[in-house]
């Protein structure tokens, strides 16, 4: 679906208490909808559209506690970077990113528009499907492989709880022997184990690695080989008082691909077209109202063949000269080939998202939103050789549980290797630092492309917040600071093109609105009546605002007006309209630009953008708003407010 009338559609599947029926909701501009593994688009532009138009807001703010940190520790702002989100209780309050997302021709820096391949993070997200589905009563703790898949021998009789937390002792007795399955001789993914796809002269390779993306169909290859491939794990004493206080475990890349092709089974069952959509609906999308501001659209899996489908994706890199003299940037990324050891992305370490959605999907694990987190958080295993504090902290269900830094996360790598040497060319820490600062939990999400390894991502992370406990007070402000003089003559009747591009919504915060989709507008400014006339793409008016000035640190401002904001074929109408934009000197360009209106929630609702009035007052309270009282009384109306709009003369 291209952006057209109907903008955000989030597909909402049946809950526990719901039948097989689905529903679509529409609202201003853009297509919110899981990824798919066949057609042209298997992740929708408009999801990161969507993520990146809730977190515009930070381009214009700094926090020297996180940036001085930051560039003091990355390789330039030309170098491949970091993405850094920040959340104190359920806010979200720094995103930033430092570097490059990309080399070469196409260079972009990281932004909040990013995504970022996350690795075993992605374990966390399928523990949370998992357990979702457990409270949904659809699964226990308890379930068998075998009671879901045709799994026989040692494997079939591992149960779910074990292999969210490494205990079942699936793919051998050590990480490098768990790292990715063993294929069945003559397979399917057997046969194209060496061939690099897409590749249109190899059909069935290709296609074999597209069906790849669903762990259910890709554990046909490896039931055989992975059958009695188990080992027992024996008990744990943690603390030294005789009782077992779990079980050591064995990191397992296979394990939690045995899972995820459970959880896809347990979904198909209930509607869904198995692991990504029911992953990307019930973790990213977790509320009943799918216009609640907290929805992370972006969730994707990384693949070749998504690799030029994916909008704005972070390439990965490393040190060429391995440390040894200046940095030799070299591409080694997770998109690139899909081969063998590819298979274990999925469920395991597949997943991407930008920064903002990662912090929202954080802000959301930490107040209950998707799961209560008492499973979560249960010492289940104790990886390595147990509680050996030279070893990895305990394990609870695809979470670390580190009692030396009292935090709780997970980290991914995607590597390169040299002999003993390893570069994450992907890398990223997911963590809550409970009660760390003013009894105030802290979440600090770091996705990185530049060599730099989990353990250093996390040590990264354990320095914000203790710097921020060294000053508690310190908190963002914005770096919006403006001011010239332009000649009012040189924009007084002339008209500009308004560019709605890089617009972000900051009102109601969080709110899915996708404005930049709006249809062409063009602004005519008139100094000497005081009015600002807006015009569609036919010539015809739009819009009319009045109280027009041009301060004298060049802010063109004007208020108490309206428009009719063209989507599409749909038309939305605003009142109490304001906008404000700084004029350049030479008036060519009106940048930094804020507008501000009162729209009626039934106005949607008549256009069908949304089944109902009533959702969308529901999604305001979610941001701390509300609806108010429109012109007649009824309290169907919100106040929307956006930014990072411009304008340039038109032609």
């Amino acid at each position: 679906m291209k952006p057209q009338a109907q903008a955000l559609m989030i597909s909402r599947r049946p809950s526990a208490l719901g039948g097989a029926v689905a529903f679509s909701l529409t609202l201003l501009a853009g297509c919110g909808q899981p990824p798919v593994q066949n057609g042209a688009d298997h992740v929708p532009d408009s999801n990161v559209a969507i993520a990146a138009a809730k977190d515009g807001k930070f381009a214009t703010q700094a926090w020297p506690l996180v940036d001085g940190l930051m560039i003091g520790v990355l390789d330039g702002p030309f170098a491949p970077g970091c993405a850094v989100g920040v959340s104190i209780d359920d806010e979200i309050v720094y995103l930033k990113g430092y570097g490059r997302s990309r080399l070469g021709l196409s260079a972009e820096d990281w932004s909040v528009s990013t995504m970022g391949a996350v690795g075993s993070v992605s374990k966390t997200f399928t523990a949370l499907a998992a357990m979702k589905q457990i409270e949904n009563g659809w699964a226990t703790l308890n379930t068998q492989v075998k009671d879901r898949l045709p799994a026989n021998g040692d494997l079939g009789n591992a149960v779910l709880a074990q292999l969210l937390s490494h205990t079942a002792g699936v793919g051998g007795p050590d990480r490098g022997a768990a790292f990715s399955p063993n294929w069945d001789p003559g397979s399917t993914m057997d046969q194209c184990k060496n061939a690099v796809t897409p590749d249109p002269g190899d059909a069935f390779c290709t296609e074999v690695h597209r069906a790849s993306l669903d762990p259910e169909w890709m554990l046909n290859s490896y039931l055989l080989s992975e059958a009695n491939n188990v080992i027992d794990l024996p008990p744990v004493d943690y603390d030294g008082d005789g009782a077992n206080d779990g079980w050591q475990a064995v990191y397992s890349n296979v394990g939690y691909s045995v899972a995820g092709a459970m959880v896809a089974d347990i979904a198909k069952a209930h509607g869904y077209m198995g692991y990504e959509d029911y992953v990307w609906d019930a973790v990213g999308t977790w509320s009943a109202n799918p216009l609640a501001p907290g929805q992370a659209t972006s969730l994707a899996i990384t693949h070749a063949h998504r690799a030029d489908d994916i909008p704005n994706r972070a390439v990965g890199y490393y040190d060429g000269n391995w440390g040894a003299g200046a940095k030799n940037w070299v591409q080694g990324e997770a998109w690139e080939v899909t081969q063998a050891q590819a298979s274990w992305f999925g469920p395991s370490g597949g997943w991407a998202l930008t920064i903002g959605d990662f912090m929202r999907l954080l802000t959301a694990y930490r107040a209950e939103h998707i799961v209560d987190r008492h499973w979560m958080e249960t010492r289940f295993g104790h990886l390595a050789l147990g509680p050996d504090p030279m070893n990895l902290p305990p394990y609870g269900l695809g979470l670390l549980i580190d009692d030396n830094n009292g935090s709780i996360y997970n980290g991914g790598d995607i590597g390169v290797f040299q002999g003993n040497q390893q570069q994450s060319v992907h890398g990223a820490i997911w963590s809550l630092w409970p009660k760390a600062v003013a009894n105030q939990d802290v979440g600090v999400g770091m996705i990185c492309n530049n060599g730099r390894g989990s353990s250093w991502i996390y040590s990264r992370a354990k320095d914000i917040v203790e710097d921020l406990q060294a000053d508690p007070d310190s908190r963002p402000f914005s770096t919006q600071t403006h001011h010239t003089s332009p000649d009012p003559r040189r924009i007084d009747t002339r008209e500009f093109e308004v560019d709605t591009s890089a617009v972000y919504v900051l009102q109601p915060s969080g709110f899915p609105l996708l404005p930049s989709a709006a249809n062409r507008v063009q602004l005519q400014p008139n100094l000497r009546t005081g009015k600002v006339v807006l015009r569609n793409a036919n010539g015809a008016t739009s819009g009319l605002l009045g109280s027009l000035k041009l301060t004298r640190s060049g802010r063109l401002q004007a208020n108490g007006g309206w428009m009719q904001l063209g989507v599409g074929n749909a038309v939305i109408a605003a009142d109490q309209l304001s906008l404000s934009f700084q004029v350049a000197d030479d008036g060519s360009q009106l940048y930094d630009g804020r507008i501000e209106a009162v729209v009626d929630a039934r106005n949607l609702a008549q256009q069908q953008l949304v089944p109902s009035a009533e959702l969308v007052c529901d999604a305001v309270a979610e941001t701390d708003a509300q609806c108010l009282p429109c012109a007649d009384g009824k309290r169907y109306c919100f106040a929307a407010a956006f930014a990072g709009v411009s304008a340039s003369l038109a032609r």
